[in-house]
């Protein structure tokens, strides 16, 4: 099974009311129209868990589904008809107030292009939800043949630029919504591993915290461009654990010192220091760094880790 719920904050600022963000036109759209206020009558993708889901719960749920209605598990991205896999990705948003989500497909921890909704391909599809509603998205994309692991993320308000150091908030917009299906393949990729300006057993304790200073634990609400910042990984097991590194701004992905897509690993117990380059940009923009564990790796002593992600508080780039 791989039906994820997260039990969410909202909140009330300036009069402007927002799950992660901004209440939006009461105006429906047409695709706004395909939500429902219940459980779809399409009970072939249903991720509802009853007790735990529904109107007045507070929740967001989601998983992904094969046409037929299978739910695809961990172990395998399924079907695929012809060069082209379709999937449904089932969405179900209860909370009393309206959302918007950007999705992201990554193939290999690399954005791929993907139509949502019959519309035109694209590296992100950003959709809003209404209060205690569920939304079933109709995915269709290709996916390079050697390539070893798929992910689904699903940033809450990506686009929205934080203007505050109220840690409630932010920390109600770190964690992305993370779906990933590791093939039983071996991955091909060459690895080249970044080197830790340092490894230690103390700071923050967070798996994934950017910060101004090698040793600090302050929170980097903003930097400018081009400064140096400092990544902290921690990793809380018991064992050593692997990590594919990415960035990005609001729903784009961008380069993680100068690297698509980086690799580290972190011995059990520790938290290693990495020099992060803040990118150039013109104007404001969000920064958000990703971290995948045990990328690519299938096997029982990897359940509850290689299907999940961790992310660092939102930072705003100025120029």
């Amino acid at each position: 099974m791989n039906i994820r719920m997260k039990i969410l904050n909202f909140f009330l600022i300036a009069g402007v009311c927002f799950l992660f963000s901004g209440c939006h036109s009461v105006e429906k759209t047409e695709s706004q129209k395909k939500e429902t206020a219940s459980p779809s009558s399409d009970e072939r993708y249903n991720d509802e868990q009853e007790g735990i889901t529904g109107p007045g719960t507070e929740t967001v749920s989601y998983g992904l589904y094969e046409m037929n209605g299978k739910l695809l598990d961990t172990s395998n991205i399924g079907h695929k008809d012809g060069k082209k896999y379709k999937k449904v990705l089932s969405f179900s948003h209860y909370v009393s107030v309206k959302g918007n989500y950007s999705l992201i497909i990554l193939s290999d921890f690399q954005a791929i292009p993907f139509k949502a909704d019959n519309k035109k391909y694209s590296e992100s599809y950003t959709f809003e939800m209404n209060e205690n509603t569920v939304r079933k998205i109709k995915l269709e994309f290709e996916i390079p043949h050697n390539h070893s692991e798929l992910s689904l993320l699903i940033i809450p308000e990506a686009e929205f630029q934080l203007e505050t150091k109220n840690l409630d908030i932010i920390s109600g917009l770190q964690e992305i919504f993370t779906l990933r299906y590791v093939q039983n393949t071996p991955n091909s990729n060459q690895k080249d591993y970044l080197h830790p300006l340092q490894t230690t057993d103390e700071l923050t304790g967070e798996e994934a915290f950017l910060t101004s200073h090698p040793q600090g634990s302050e929170i980097l609400y903003k930097v400018k461009s081009n400064k140096k910042a400092f990544l902290q990984v921690f990793n809380p097991h018991n064992r050593p654990l692997d990590y594919a590194i990415i960035a990005f701004s609001g729903n784009k992905q961008v380069k993680f010192n100068k690297q698509t897509v980086s690799y580290i690993s972190v011995k059990k117990g520790s938290t290693n220091i990495y020099e992060v380059n803040i990118p150039q940009v013109r104007e404001k923009e969000n920064y958000q760094i990703v971290l995948f564990p045990s990328p690519y790796k299938t096997g029982k002593i990897e359940e509850g880790i290689n299907n999940r992600s961790y992310s660092t508080l939102r930072t705003l780039i100025e120029p």
